[in-house]
């Protein structure tokens, strides 16, 4: 470290956003709206059937769940062979397409702010110091929380009899595998929105616990604010990963209530770090570049390229391990899951492989790509979009079956809510000075270097 001058901090530099990226924003904002509108004006105006099928022995038992087909007009819907449809009803396509959608994106925005505070929490405990130059920007993403809560329970309380087949009475009581049964206990109404809304509240009174702490700790100066911060981080690590695996299987996984995988939670939450670390990164790089953050240097974007290409690993580690665990079990109500991804979205399936993990393990793995910062940012822009449509592959086909895939609609609330997000973000970070001048290491992440 000893050749390494410190840099010197403009300490009351604040971030404004310039015309030419609001516009950039806004217009993203509008081509989403307008996508959403061809999504609404080019649908079908079929419907998606819901058929509840019982198992009927192993020569059909990987199509027993596998119970939406879309119809267009008048058509027939066809029941799989060897199964009895116990209940039936008709899903308006457009409606549902639209909601799962809303769903798809709310929850990957949620994810993505949780997990920079969960960044900024781990960050805490472990006493780190290289991020604090830019720690600004996960403070900021994490304040998003507060906005995709509420679209959530919108989304379920329009759309529950559509996406939620455990909402449905008569449903849950002729399930002939009784598994519907057996869930109620968690799978019920009432208790699923008092748990979610304490679930949301516990995550923002952290985000605005921690938040306001920082800001105090740049006002007064005390060393006793980055404590009081350590120990508060602590239990929201301890609280967040109870609340979020029961998040994922609440929101994502019980869509298709029959399927259960022990991995899921750390599933969703592997796939929402590396999208939170690509976020930040891609924030931080803008800045960088429009000269706000100069005391940051390219070690500092080296190690944020280390955290995506670790962390990708992980998520393909997991990944895996879900897939081989349930394809070697061969247990029917479990292999469902895959065989309808693989059946009805095969090309899908098999690019997120290469988008998740084959690129960015291959592009990363060099040192140079993450010392080269529009080589970072690409990257992270691949991550996002990635992990995106890893979204839609978790909720699409238990909502829509084989007729769901990304078209106008799904694009359309993509940008809606990316513009809303990043405007969002760069709003609270125009509120804030970018340097938490007073933080105990704030000097050795200016000094940081690797």
């Amino acid at each position: 470290m000893g050749h390494h001058h410190e840099p010197t901090v403009d300490y009351d530099k604040r971030f404004t956003l310039d015309e030419t990226t609001k516009k950039v924003l806004i217009a993203t904002i509008i081509v989403g709206i307008i996508f959403i509108i061809i999504g609404l004006l080019t649908s079908t105006g079929g419907s998606v059937s819901a058929e509840k099928h019982g198992g009927g022995g192993h020569h059909s038992s990987l199509q027993s769940t596998s119970v939406l087909h879309f119809a267009s007009g008048g058509e027939n819907q066809e029941a799989h062979q060897g199964h009895a449809a116990t209940g039936h009803h008709e899903k308006p396509f457009s409606l549902v397409r639209n909601l799962s959608s809303l769903l798809v994106n709310a929850m990957f925005f949620l994810c993505v702010s949780v997990l920079s505070l969960f960044f900024l929490a781990v960050k805490n405990v472990s006493n780190a110091g290289w991020y604090v130059g830019f720690m600004r920007v996960p403070e900021s993403i994490a304040k998003f929380i507060i906005i995709p809560p509420a679209i959530l329970l919108l989304v379920f309380f329009i759309g529950k009899p559509y996406i939620y087949e455990w909402t449905i009475e008569e449903v849950v009581k002729n399930d002939p595998l009784g598994l519907l049964q057996n869930k109620t206990w968690w799978l019920s109404t009432g208790f699923f929105v008092v748990r979610n809304i304490i679930f949301f509240g516990i995550w923002i009174f952290f985000m605005l616990q921690l938040t306001k702490l920082s800001l105090q700790e740049d006002e007064i100066g005390d060393q006793s604010f980055f404590k009081k911060r350590v120990s508060l981080s602590a239990l929201f690590i301890v609280l967040f990963a109870l609340t979020f695996s029961a998040t994922s299987w609440d929101w994502i996984m019980s869509i298709e209530a029959h399927w259960f995988s022990t991995m899921f939670g750390v599933y969703v939450f592997a796939s929402s770090w590396v999208t939170a670390i690509a976020f930040i990164t891609l924030i931080t790089i803008f800045l960088y570049t429009k000269g706000y953050l100069p005391h940051l240097n390219i070690s500092h974007f080296h190690d944020l390229g280390r955290h995506m290409f670790g962390f990708t690993v992980f998520y393909m580690y997991i990944w895996f391990s879900q897939f081989l665990l349930i394809w070697y079990a061969n247990i029917p109500e479990e292999g469902a899951y895959f065989y309808k991804r693989i059946n009805d979205y095969p090309i899908l399936f098999f690019a997120l492989i290469f988008i998740n993990f084959i690129i960015p393990f291959l592009f990363l793995l060099r040192k140079a790509n993450l010392r080269h910062i529009p080589s970072l940012a690409l990257m992270a822009c691949v991550l996002i979009i990635g992990h995106w449509l890893d979204f839609n592959m978790m909720v699409l086909p238990g909502t829509l079956g084989a007729a769901g895939g990304i078209g106008a609609t799904e694009i359309g609330f993509f940008l809606l809510f990316l513009g809303i997000f990043i405007l969002f973000t760069f709003h609270n970070l125009s509120k804030v000075p970018l340097v938490p001048k007073n933080h105990p290491y704030l000097k050795e992440s200016l000094l940081h270097e690797t």
